[in-house]
């Protein structure tokens, strides 16, 4: 099982390009995962303490969603073009939100679904960047429990 933790940056998709390649050459399960960061307990209340509706928080989380679900598509497309004779290829993918850690949810989510390797991308949209790596990479590799591809 290979586990490719996407966030539509650059270096996200190459990395789920090369483990769609991974997945295809040993006929291994391929996840798609998309991790979205959100406190919500703190979304209902705005800086003024003003209570936001949860139709507005509802409609943030489906926005977050439908991009992951574009994402995905892109990769899924490449597998019936790229790799037309493969479509026997399972290709699994997940929104999930996290308020903690990406990080600690990606890894988390490799150990309860029992994924073989992790491939991530060098850097992603965060804004928080270590000098040569992302912090997310960074923290993928550092803490988890099975290998970790990291692709430039």
């Amino acid at each position: 099982k290979v586990l490719v933790a996407i966030d539509g940056s650059e270096a996200s998709m190459r990395a789920a390009d090369f483990a769609l390649s991974i997945a295809v050459k040993s006929k291994a399960e391929l996840t798609l995962l998309y991790v979205f960061y959100s406190q919500l307990a703190y979304a209902y209340t705005s800086y003024l303490s003003k209570v936001e509706d949860s139709p507005s928080i509802d409609a943030i989380l489906r926005s977050a969603e439908d991009q992951a679900n574009q994402w995905f598509d892109i990769v899924k497309d490449k597998l019936k073009n790229v790799y037309a004779n493969n479509q026997n290829i399972k290709i699994k993918s997940d929104v999930i939100i996290t308020s903690t850690s990406i990080s600690r949810a990606i890894i988390d989510y490799a150990e309860h679904n029992m994924i073989n390797l992790i491939v991530v991308g060098t850097k992603g949209r965060s804004a928080f960047r270590t000098v040569l790596l992302g912090s997310i990479t960074f923290d993928v590799l550092k803490y988890s429990r099975c290998p970790v591809m990291v692709i430039k």
